[in-house]
């Protein structure tokens, strides 16, 4: 990525993901230069201890065996190669493909690969349901992060329902809450998302 602003905006966006979460960041030399000229505060070196509960960690380029690991521990890789793409639906670990196309499109039927585009807050948004879909989600954390990125988000009249809201709502119906009344509390925590997604009190 040589853009410096489209390096800069995806990497905030990135960043917002790491406040709950460690993302991990092996980074081309080149694509560390620019960072480090651009001086982005949210990347931190990571030389290999055990990673805190969030950041964004950057580090120089893994050997082959060493990112097969990392791809094989991570609960998402967010990638603009194919061959990553391939090697996440092998391993079944789910991929956000940072480009507008793919050549790998067995990737995306197989159903661990989404190609979200080029746009920062979009992929911001795919994080999101990609970390609902791992059966991670917790709702207050999720009210959290639409709370910071509310600001951001571009409200605007639909003539149907968006394709993106509805895996996250359906993966929040999916949630497994036991005891009486899950199906209550369940409709209650996503109304409540809703409303403060939208900006409704």
């Amino acid at each position: 990525m040589d853009s410096a602003d489209q390096l800069r905006r995806t990497l905030e966006a990135v960043a917002e993901v790491a406040q709950h979460i460690p993302v991990v960041f092996p980074a081309h030399p080149r694509t560390a230069r620019n960072i480090d000229q651009a001086e982005l505060k949210a990347v931190r070196i990571w030389n290999g201890d055990p990673l805190p509960s969030w950041g964004l960690w950057m580090m120089p380029p893994a050997s082959y065996l060493d990112f097969l690991d990392l791809m094989q521990h991570a609960v998402m890789v967010i990638t603009d190669s194919g061959g990553v793409q391939e090697e996440t639906t092998f391993l079944g670990v789910p991929c956000l493909t940072y480009r507008d196309t793919t050549e790998r499109p067995v990737t995306v039927s197989m159903g661990t690969n989404r190609v979200v585009g080029c746009d920062p807050g979009h992929l911001l948004l795919e994080a999101a349901w990609a970390d609902a879909a791992t059966g991670l989600l917790d709702i207050k954390r999720l009210g959290e992060f639409l709370a910071r990125i509310k600001d951001r988000i571009r409200h605007q009249a639909l003539s149907r329902v968006s394709p993106l809201s509805v895996p996250i709502l359906l993966e929040i119906g999916r949630e497994q809450v036991h005891g009486q009344g899950q199906d209550a509390m369940l409709r209650e925590a996503a109304d409540l998302l809703i409303r403060e997604a939208m900006g409704d009190s």
